[in-house]
């Protein structure tokens, strides 16, 4: 099939970017290949959405896309050479078709038919795929320095939007493994694992081969420590995104009443990369236009204020649970930690507090 025949392209220099990113006159092979590749996962997308992922047909209809077309999601996935916006965007789509698609049931190891059993072989090799990502895209001082390094600077806002839509995916899709798998079970001790017991990643972040560039280890599992420095650097962009949208609707409220010279440092600040000429414009279209602006940037803080905040309760449900789970659940065969008792003492209280309440009602 055609997609997947991605061309492998590297990045040498920055000079390529532009011709990655489809703006020179003659595309590039990538630029025609992802004219043909994005509406096909835009398709997906809006099957899910608009089905539901409840529907079992129009979910199996966009796995079996995914599954046959194996080699191009690993090398998307697998991808850390090139941070160029056409990557990031293709990044954004898969992930989230990724994300909706695919579902626990797919890898919980009941497959009994050679069918089953390669359906599961699929959606295991995809889900490691997905979870290394964690690592590389936290939203770290490094991880958004090497991606704006990536694109032009009038682009560097879109490249940022679809990291956060990445990373956003990317929780969604873990959180729907171990929801899942705690449906199927009765109690917290029936728990899908998908983070590792260790924070020693994040203590050691510059020094750790998952953030070496190019290196990949999709068969070993992000840690925890992994998943806390993501829910930091999360609420970092939360708190920061929450002070530059009030910013941007004082601005917002005030342009009204802002003189010419004003709207016109205003214009300077705000559209310096963005070849827009306005020196000779009347003071109306230059406050026609600074209003216009505004607004486009409050859309987009508003997105990526959602998008942050959907991330950061998937991961930071991941957390909780990860950490009840290894702090109580998962040293049956072990002494009984000072964790174990004191929950166990804390639930057996309320227990019995509840029993008694039901029988005084009953």
């Amino acid at each position: 099939m055609i997609f997947s025949s991605r061309p492998d392209v590297s990045v040498p220099d920055p000079s390529s970017m532009m011709d990655l990113d489809g703006t020179s006159f003659v595309p590039s092979p990538l630029a025609r290949y992802h004219q043909i590749l994005f509406p096909a996962l835009r398709l997906c997308q809006a099957l899910l959405a608009s089905l539901g992922g409840a529907n079992r047909s129009a979910a199996a209809q966009v796995r079996h896309f995914v599954t046959s077309n194996e080699e191009m999601v690993r090398a998307i996935l697998k991808n850390r050479q090139s941070w160029s916006l056409s990557h990031l965007q293709e990044l954004s789509l898969l992930t989230g078709v990724v994300s909706r698609a695919f579902s626990a049931e797919d890898d919980d190891g009941s497959a009994t038919s050679a069918a089953d059993m390669e359906r599961s072989a699929h959606a295991s090799r995809v889900r490691r795929l997905m979870l290394s990502l964690v690592p590389i895209c936290d939203l770290s001082e490094d991880a958004v320095r090497q991606v704006k390094a990536g694109v032009p600077e009038k682009s560097r806002g879109q490249a940022f939007t679809h990291l956060l839509e990445v990373v956003q995916n990317v929780a969604t899709f873990a959180l729907k493994a171990v929801a899942g798998a705690s449906t199927r079970g009765t109690g917290a001790k029936f728990f899908q694992v998908v983070f590792s017991p260790s924070l020693s990643e994040a203590r050691e972040r510059g020094e750790s081969e998952y953030y070496q560039s190019g290196v990949v280890f999709p068969n070993r599992p992000p840690s925890l420590g992994h998943l806390l420095v993501l829910v930091q650097n999360l609420v970092n962009v939360l708190l920061t995104g929450h002070s530059e949208l009030t910013d941007l609707r004082g601005k917002l409220a005030t342009v009204e009443h802002l003189s010419s010279g004003e709207l016109s440092a205003l214009l300077a600040s705000s559209l310096s990369s963005s070849g827009v000429y306005y020196e000779r414009l009347s003071a109306s279209d230059k406050r026609s236009l600074a209003s216009g602006f505004i607004r486009g940037a409050v859309r987009t803080k508003e997105h990526e204020e959602r998008l942050a905040g959907g991330a950061l309760e998937a991961a930071g449900f991941l957390c909780l649970r990860h950490l009840e789970y290894f702090l109580l659940h998962s040293s049956a065969e072990a002494p009984i930690s000072s964790y174990q008792k004191a929950h166990r003492r804390i639930m057996g209280k309320f227990l019995s507090l509840f029993y008694s309440c039901c029988f005084r009602c009953w």
